[in-house]
C-alpha cells in the first residue's frame, strides 16, 4: 500500500496496478517502464507491467523488495509477514525468550551476522597488510642493492664534487633530491594503483559509488619521499664518510 522506508520513487506511478521495481535491476536487465514482467509463483503464472521504480537504500535495515507486486496480484496466495527490529543486548535474552513462544516466527539476528563478517575482515585486512610489510621490505632491498651496484661511481662523483669545493652538506642535499624524487614518483604510482583498486573494488565487487582519497594522494608520495630518502642516503653514507682524497688515489 505504501512505499515504505528506506525507499524512494524514482519514476512512474507506485498506487498502480502494475509492478514496483528497484532502479539498479531495472538498468541491469535494461528494463524500462511499461515493460512486462511474467513470474512464476508456485506453478502459477503472473504477467504484470512496471508501472514504477524506486530508488533503495540497503543500508537502512529496513526490509525492502527487488520487485513488489500489487495487493490485488498475490490474492490467494500464502503470505510471510517480514519486519525489523532493534533490541538491545541487554534486552535480547528475554526478548528471545518470549518469541520461543511462537514456533513459526523465524528469527535472523543481523548483530551477529555482522560480527562475522567484521572478524573475516578484520583477518583478510590483516593478511593484506603483512604481504603489503613483505613487499615493503622487499623493495627496500631491491633499493639498497640497487645503490651498492652503483656505489662506485656516488663515491667518485661526491669525491670530485668536493674537491672541486663542494661542501658535504651540499652532496648529502645532491643526494637527497636524487632519492626524494624516487621517492615521489613511487609514491604517486603506489597512490594511483591503490586508487584505481579501491574504484574496482567499490564499484564492481561492491556495488557501491566510488569516492576520491585525498588523502591517499597525500599520504603515499610522503611516505615514499621518506622512506626511500632515507634507506638511500643511508646506503650511500660511504660517499659522505670517506675522504676524497683517498678515493681519487684509488682511481
Amino acid at each position: 500500500d505504501s512505499i515504505g522506508k528506506g525507499s524512494e520513487l524514482v519514476s512512474g506511478d507506485f498506487g498502480a496496478e502494475g509492478l514496483s521495481i528497484e532502479e539498479r535491476v531495472m538498468h541491469e536487465a535494461k528494463l524500462s517502464i511499461g515493460d512486462k514482467l511474467t513470474i512464476d509463483i508456485g506453478g502459477n503464472v503472473v504477467t504484470l507491467p512496471i508501472t514504477s521504480v524506486r530508488k533503495v537504500d540497503w543500508g537502512s535495515m529496513q526490509p525492502n523488495f527487488y520487485l513488489i507486486l500489487p495487493k490485488a496480484a498475490l490474492t490467494g496466495y500464502p503470505a510471510n509477514f517480514v519486519s525489523s527490529v532493534f533490541i538491545s543486548n541487554d534486552k535480547a535474552q528475554p526478548f528471545y525468550k518470549a518469541m520461543s513462544e511462537f514456533p513459526t516466527v523465524s528469527l535472523l539476528n543481523v548483530g551477529d551476522l555482522l560480527t562475522q563478517i567484521q572478524t573475516v575482515i578484520g583477518q583478510l585486512s590483516q593478511a593484506i597488510q603483512l604481504v603489503l610489510f613483505c613487499i615493503l621490505s622487499a623493495g627496500g632491498l631491491v633499493l639498497l642493492a640497487s645503490v651498492r651496484s652503483t656505489l662506485e661511481e656516488r663515491l667518485e662523483e661526491g669525491a670530485l664534487l668536493r674537491v672541486l669545493g663542494a661542501r658535504k652538506a651540499l652532496v648529502q642535499q645532491a643526494l637527497f633530491v636524487e632519492f626524494g624524487a624516487l621517492g615521489l614518483f613511487s609514491g604517486v604510482i603506489a597512490a594511483a594503483g591503490a586508487e584505481a583498486c579501491l574504484y574496482g573494488l567499490q564499484t564492481f565487487l561492491f556495488q557501491a559509488q566510488a569516492s576520491w582519497h585525498p588523502l591517499l594522494w597525500g599520504l603515499g608520495p610522503l611516505i615514499g619521499v621518506t622512506i626511500i630518502s632515507a634507506i638511500g642516503l643511508f646506503a650511500s653514507r660511504k660517499v659522505l664518510s670517506v675522504p676524497p682524497m683517498h678515493l681519487l688515489r684509488d682511481v
